[in-house]
């Protein structure tokens, strides 16, 4: 996870690409981890607790990266 909110930094910076393409492209790939979290909570690689945390931790992400969206140009 650090590592894709890094490579999202390095990229926000050289802005190579739009905000909001961006920041599209960032919200589909953090999918992906929060699908990652559920599998591993599934095969009991991490604790009902973790998970927990874990959730909180993304659903405050992604709505930062969703309310960003709506206000990139």
């Amino acid at each position: 996870m650090i590592r894709l909110v890094c490579l999202f930094i390095d990229e926000w910076r050289n802005r190579r690409t739009s905000r909001r393409q961006y920041l599209e492209e960032f919200i589909v790939e953090f999918g992906t981890v929060k699908m990652l979290i559920g599998v591993c909570k599934e095969l009991e690689q991490i604790t009902n607790s973790m998970a927990a945390q874990m959730a909180v931790l993304t659903e405050s992400i992604g709505r930062q990266a969703t309310a960003w969206k709506k206000t990139a140009q």
